[in-house]
Parts: structure tokens; sequence; C-alpha cells
């Protein structure tokens, strides 16, 4: 009988600790309309990551965020997914989705309130990036966008190693091993 207790116990903690339980993962909290948003970019996204350097997953994020996963008045009518300021208007205006998201990896690759603050240097951690460009100026308010934003950063990188995307450094060294054959 005591044996049989123990053994209950232990099924219990294997399952209640996780040990049987299907692992669960940030993505999967992501609703339709964002799965569909990350769908829909990433090929955008992913080469401009490669092209700057720069963590797509962190831009995806950011991106989810500020356009409301595309639904925004900047994003429809406007092309801009990032919320980039300037202009009459208040956030700046682009001909082509393409030309808003470039103009988002062009924007963190030549401010110098990103370059000086070392913010470049977590380019292979979309966490870490995501909150040095945040402290570095991105947001006038660091903490409450850090806290809103993180969990899609970690749903976006949960998303790409789920469906087996590259990262951005791991896209420019496959795209260099296959120009280079």
């Amino acid at each position: 009988m005591y044996l049989r207790k123990v053994a209950v116990v232990i099924v219990l903690a294997v399952l209640l600790g996780g040990g049987l339980m299907p692992k669960t993962s940030y993505a999967q909290g992501l609703s339709e309309e964002r799965i569909a948003f990350i769908e829909k970019y990433s090929n955008i996204a992913i080469r401009n990551g490669a092209k700057y350097d720069i963590p797509w997953e962190t831009a995806m994020a950011i991106a989810i965020f500020e356009s409301g996963q595309g639904t925004s008045y900047s994003a429809i009518k406007r092309h801009n997914f990032h919320g980039l300021s300037g202009g009459k208007s208040g956030n700046q205006n682009f001909a082509t989705d393409e030309e808003g998201w470039e103009a988002f990896y062009q924007n963190l690759f030549e401010q110098k309130c990103y370059t000086s603050s070392n913010a470049l240097l977590y380019r292979d951690n979309p966490q870490k990036f995501f909150e040095a460009i945040v402290r570095a100026g991105y947001n006038p308010d660091p903490d409450y966008y850090i806290a809103k934003v993180r969990p899609f950063v970690r749903a976006v990188e949960d998303y790409r190693d789920e469906h087996n995307l590259p990262s951005s450094r791991g896209y420019i060294a496959l795209f260099t091993a296959v120009t280079a054959e």
C-alpha cells in the first residue's frame, strides 16, 4: 500500500511538474490575427534583418504592437508598421509595405542613439536588443514599453523556432553559404 501511494505521488509530480505535459510556448498565445501578420510579413522582416544585421524578431514584435498586427491607420494607409514619426502628420508615410519595413531597420542602423548606446552589440539576442534600443530612446517610457512588447518578442522567437524560420544571423549564414556555391 505504501509503495502504491509513493508511485501515485511520483506520477502526479511528474505530470504536474511538466515532465509529461506538453510544452507550452508564448507562440501558442498568439491570436490568429497575429499569426497571420507574422506569416504575411516574415519574409520582409527576415530579409531586412539579414541586410541590416538586426533581429527580425524584434522588428516583428514592435510591428505587432505598434500597428495592432497591421490594422492601424498608419499601417493600412501609410505602410508604417513601427510608429516611425516625422513630418506634419506625426507619422511617416511610405509608398509600400516593404519601404515602411526597411525604414524601420534603416532607422535603427543609422541613428546615433542606438549605435552609441551599444544596442547593436545585442544583434544575436532579440530580447536584449529590444530592451537596449528601447532604453536608448526608442520609446519615451521604457519600462511601460518593455513590459507591453517583451511578450511579443518572446512569442515571435517561439514562433520562429516552432516553424523552423531562421534568425537574422542564421539567414545571413544560409545566404552566404548558398551564394558561395
